[in-house]
């Protein structure tokens, strides 16, 4: 699991929202792939300045769920990338 947290601007360029996606990844038996889902929530600000966002660790924060994302989140898959050595 992880959950990371980003910004949302408006139009204008003001902070509009925070936003809080969470990732629940399971790791293939071949160790490269991970299949899982990801979870995208906001919270929206007051102002056109960080200083109006609400403080994004506070159990007291009210997240809205992304109004695209599906019920239960976004599926994940992701295969783990391998380097090609490159030729000079």
């Amino acid at each position: 699991s992880v959950t990371s947290f980003f910004f949302l601007f408006d139009a204008e360029g003001n902070i509009a929202a925070l936003q809080r996606n969470t990732c629940l990844l399971q790791l293939g038996a071949d160790r490269a792939t991970y299949t899982g889902t990801e979870v995208m929530e906001r919270a929206y600000c007051s102002g056109a300045s960080v200083f109006g966002c609400p403080n994004p660790v506070d159990p007291d924060t009210v997240w809205t769920p992304d109004p695209d994302m599906p019920p239960g989140g976004y599926p994940v898959t992701a295969y783990r990338i391998k380097a090609v050595p490159y030729e000079q």
